[in-house]
């Protein structure tokens, strides 16, 4: 489906050729529905979603290292660029922003996922303000082991936040 997406065949030519070749809808084992739920959710996703992420004193300099993640056209996580900053500073980050942006010629995003860094978000709101900001899963538990202490709230906060993404995803793939 992908190949042939990517040589410029359309995507109801896709679903037919794949018809012609099976003979049934069983044997194909997805819908009309379902190939384009797929191909718009590769086209969607690909390069539009970045993690940005800052690892603190995890290198010989004491400084934090910002990671650009995201995931390319074969869903594997890759790494867009990095960058060792001075300090954590809204300036700062505006910066690596701003030159992450000009070395991706310009292509905006959709979402980028956080750990909630005001002077990152801060940021985020100045260089790319129509981008939709959401915080780490993993730093939102964090938080709530941390500060509220309790293990049997940080399980059931987890559990119920985790089921509603579940939802959330199936909600719009479907």
């Amino acid at each position: 489906m992908q190949s042939l997406r990517s040589v410029g065949v359309k995507a109801s030519q896709v679903m037919d050729h794949m018809l012609d070749q099976s003979e049934s809808y069983e044997v194909v084992e997805h819908t009309r529905k379902d190939l384009y739920n797929r191909l718009n959710t590769i086209r969607r996703y690909f390069g539009d979603v970045m993690s940005f992420d800052s690892t603190y004193q995890t290198n010989p300099y004491n400084r934090p290292l910002v990671i650009f993640i995201g995931v390319n056209n074969h869903t594997k996580t890759i790494v867009f660029g990095f960058g060792l900053l001075a300090d954590e500073i809204v300036d700062t980050y505006t910066l690596i922003l701003k030159t992450f942006l000009e070395a991706m010629h310009g292509k905006s995003l959709i979402s980028v996922v956080t750990d909630g860094d005001k002077a990152m978000s801060k940021a985020i709101m100045l260089v790319m303000p129509n981008v939709v900001h959401h915080l780490c899963s993993w730093h939102l538990v964090q938080n709530v082991q941390t500060n509220v202490g309790d293990t049997g709230f940080t399980q059931d906060f987890t559990h119920y936040m985790f089921t509603y993404l579940a939802s959330q995803n199936s909600r719009l793939s479907g």
